[in-house]
């Protein structure tokens, strides 16, 4: 990790709420506000153990944005001639960086897709099975599996293996 990540990541601290930490980061350009005009400023992009946060460090001051995983709608990310992009298009904001320089944004980008999920599979109603669906052990092989290769946590798991044997 470079100086100015670790530099913007120690300046976002104060802005996290109890308990929440940084899981994966992307330092680079986002646009900020200056005089009614966009101008780009060295910010990070974080994906926390509860939302994802757009942090600006500005001269007097500093922006922050947060987004909770469950309201993201997409993730963009993708490579220009400027280097590595990353927006996240959500239903209370847009965030995005530009010209990444520092930090993992594969990481960050696996995180945050896995986070998303996660939120859908926690707030989607389970439904019993059905005569023609799948079996409870099926059911209960599959969500192994899902645990497995990270698609949900393990609170998760428990939770979705408590209402299915019920």
């Amino acid at each position: 990790m470079g100086k100015k990540l670790e530099k913007l990541l120690s300046q976002l601290q104060p802005h996290l709420e109890p308990g929440e930490h940084v899981v994966a980061s992307a330092c680079g350009l986002a646009e900020s506000e200056v005089f009614h005009q966009s101008v780009p400023r060295l910010g990070v992009l974080a994906a926390t153990t509860g939302r994802v946060v757009l942090f600006v460090k500005k001269l007097g001051g500093d922006e922050f944005q947060a987004v909770s995983y469950g309201s993201i709608g997409s993730v963009e990310a993708g490579r220009t001639v400027g280097g590595k992009n990353f927006k996240i298009h959500s239903t209370e904001h847009t965030l995005s960086i530009r010209g990444i320089v520092d930090g993992d944004p594969a990481e960050l980008e696996r995180i945050i897709r896995m986070r998303m999920h996660q939120a859908t599979v926690a707030h989607a109603p389970v439904q019993a099975p059905q005569a023609a669906g799948p079996s409870i052990p099926e059911q209960l092989a599959q969500l192994g599996q899902m645990r497995q290769n990270g698609t949900i946590d393990e609170a998760t798991y428990r939770a979705a293996v408590a209402k299915i044997t019920q």
